[in-house]
């Protein structure tokens, strides 16, 4: 079964998300203004109890992102 996804960084607007029709969601932990997103926000996307953080380090076109998998 072929899996698709989403990877986002910037403009990040959870109402587009949740409406987004991918398998995996991979956004930043952070919003425009640096401001972690709330419980409420990553449920509204689509995370729940199984969301992972996974901080992606020493990539070649990452700066240290936090990163959310939803």
């Amino acid at each position: 079964m072929a899996r698709t996804g989403m990877y986002v960084l910037q403009g990040i607007v959870p109402s587009e998300v949740a409406l987004a029709p991918f398998d995996v969601k991979v956004i930043d932990l952070y919003n425009d203004d640096g401001v972690a997103f709330t419980p409420t926000q990553v449920a509204q996307m689509g995370g729940g109890a199984q969301v992972e953080i996974a901080v992606l380090a020493n990539h070649p076109t990452i700066d240290s992102h936090d990163i959310l998998l939803i």
